[in-house]
């Protein structure tokens, strides 16, 4: 997370993973709780709601611009 924050500052709308197990998804919740990445992060189970989670978070990072650009 810090590396991606490093090489792509400002530009990450969000992050997320597909993790099957329980455990795994357990494990991503704390990573993201210590690391604290200035961006949003989720675990999912499967793709599609991973897939719509990150359309959203660019959706509403877009929506961001616009009102600052205004």
């Amino acid at each position: 997370m810090k590396a991606d924050c490093q090489r792509h500052p400002g530009l990450l709308a969000g992050m997320a993973i597909v993790v099957h197990s329980v455990l795994g998804r357990g494990v991503m919740t704390a990573i993201n709780w210590i690391a604290k990445p200035p961006y949003p992060f989720a675990a999912f189970d499967d793709e599609a709601p991973a897939m719509s989670w990150l359309l959203d978070q660019l959706a509403q990072r877009r929506d961001e611009v616009r009102i600052a650009r205004t």
